[in-house]
């Protein structure tokens, strides 16, 4: 059942007419004119921060989350850059009457309209293309027998790095660029390009800021209008107002993960005790010699070192080395891989290129010879192979529980129980808890974040913390659960079962949630 905010927006949203309107036109036009001649990524920031600058500042009523495209509500606004003006003008008339998607268009918004398109005549993307375009192309897309791609639109103009803002936030994340330009003594066109790329993206974070920050200004107007006729929505404005100026800028509040990498360090230093599963690998190594439990000795066949430890026994002749290895033919091909996929942006690449290296380097200073560096390659696939398999099928699992809604029933079971204290905690455990039972560590976050955000705005919840909840919550479930692709990639690297992984580590990680929870309910008292 909807709520009555939810039914109330509902009801306008299907009862507003969708319009274009010319406010964005307007101001993308005297950016282009105002920074026309500086380098392009400089140039298309300048334009994105001039519009976040001067664009309407709209809040409606019973919204939590704020923020629109355009200064109406369900407003559309035009794109002569990447779509020819000339289709825009002759159209016009008819995208208010049409049968299909009708957007209606005020008198004003037309007349503003048509005195700015002529300036971007022969300027667009879908232009250009058509200057270039062979004449029998062009003659087979009239025609309607092919279409030609991205004519009017770019290719990975929604390619967003939301991990990287998750973790910095855009303040973070503008600190990291100065540090990259004052890194860069731009000497090559290259160089100068980066350097022109992280100028940019300060420019573009500058602009988000800003308008942010002028949609807080918004709220707090707002607010001082309502206070005494609507308290209740006053309050809500002013938390809305808050969360602008602090959410964009700054990193979620993240206990979780700072918790985990502190205790691997008590952990090795001794200060937290070896506890479960680790206290009995340690013991049985220093009574028996043997790295890994009997139930992980299949992860071991044919391994020579499970051979040296008494774990499995092969008799077999062992081909003897004309050359030990040294120390270079670890690095160097480790080098190789993690450079390589720096630079192609693709650990796939990173890790081809490192084999092939290490077959260059291997077989002509007789490390390996060709039939041993065949076997360690198909040995290297039969250890992935039982990954791939569970993989696959913790995505059925993951897909079913989708279907069934069990997000969505979990959180309206919690609801009730949801205040600006308990939310963070709640949705810590809670969305943990799925993350666990499904090792669906990315989707479950997603999901639930556009429901809890609003739950955290209307109780008075923190926003940073509730979403550091959130992100804290899918690490948990990522780390606890025992068929995850990062305990899968673990106990694979470490040669034991993924069980025996998984539980060994289970105590530590229960204590880290416990510290998390506790960490959680008194920050929320702290900061409701």
């Amino acid at each position: 059942m909807l709520s009555p905010r939810i039914s109330r927006m509902k009801e306008r949203h299907l009862n507003t007419i969708p319009c274009i309107t010319a406010e964005r036109l307007v101001l993308q036009t005297e950016a282009y004119k105002k920074f026309a001649g500086d380098a392009v990524p400089i140039f298309r920031a300048k334009v994105v921060r001039y519009i976040m600058e001067r664009m309407t500042t709209l809040i409606l009523d019973d919204e939590l989350i704020v923020g629109t495209a355009t200064n109406a509500y369900r407003g559309a606004s035009l794109h002569p850059e990447f779509q020819s003006s000339s289709w825009y003008t002759s159209d016009i008339d008819e995208f208010s009457t049409r049968k299909k998607d009708p957007y209606y268009i005020s008198p004003e918004d037309k007349k503003t309209i048509l005195e700015t398109l002529p300036y971007w005549e022969g300027k667009s993307m879908e232009d250009l293309a058509d200057q270039v375009m062979p004449a029998h192309i062009k003659e087979l897309e009239k025609d309607d027998i092919i279409c030609v791609g991205l004519e009017n639109g770019v290719c990975g103009e929604t390619t967003p790095d939301h991990d990287k803002i998750m973790e910095l936030g855009l303040r973070g994340y503008m600190d990291e660029c100065r540090r990259n330009i004052d890194a860069h003594l731009p000497q090559t066109r290259e160089e100068q390009e980066k350097v022109d790329f992280w100028n940019a993206c300060i420019i573009q974070c500058e602009g988000l800021i800003t308008y942010a920050h002028r949609m807080a200004e918004e709220a707090e107007r707002k607010a001082s209008q309502c206070e005494k006729s609507d308290p209740e929505r006053a309050k809500e404005l002013r938390l809305i107002a808050e969360n602008c100026r602090v959410v964009p800028e700054n990193p979620p509040q993240t206990f979780y993960p700072f918790l985990c990498v502190l205790f691997v360090l008590l952990v090795i230093l001794g200060i937290v005790p070896k506890m479960g599963g680790i206290k009995k690998a340690y013991e049985r190594v220093a009574t028996t010699g043997q790295l890994w439990p009997e139930s992980s000795n299949m992860q071991n066949q044919g391994d020579e070192l499970g051979e040296v430890m008494g774990a499995i026994t092969d008799n077999s002749k062992k081909e003897e080395r004309e050359v030990e290895p040294h120390l270079w033919t670890f690095i160097v091909p480790m080098l190789v891989v993690i450079v390589s996929a720096l630079w192609l942006d693709d650990i796939l690449y990173g890790v081809t290129l490192g084999i092939a290296v290490c077959f260059v380097t291997y077989l002509p200073t007789r490390v390996m010879s060709l039939s041993s560096f065949c076997d360690a390659c198909y040995k290297g696939l039969e250890d992935m192979l039982f990954i791939a398999v569970v993989l696959v099928t913790s995505l059925f699992y993951r897909d079913s529980i989708n279907l069934v809604g069990l997000p969505h029933y979990l959180i309206k079971i919690a609801g009730p129980y949801m205040n600006a204290v308990w939310l963070p905690a709640i949705a810590f455990i809670l969305i943990g808890l799925v993350c666990f039972a499904t090792g669906n560590i990315w989707s479950v976050p997603a999901v639930c974040t556009p429901i809890i955000l609003p739950l955290a705005v209307s109780t008075g919840a923190s926003i940073p913390l509730t979403l550091g909840a959130i992100i804290s919550a899918a690490c948990f479930g990522a780390q606890a659960c025992f068929y995850s692709d990062v305990t899968l990639l673990s106990a694979s690297a470490c040669r034991i079962n993924n069980v025996d992984y998984a539980v060994a580590q289970l105590p530590y990680i229960g204590i880290v949630t416990a510290i998390s929870f506790v960490l959680y309910v008194i920050a929320g008292f702290a900061m409701a």
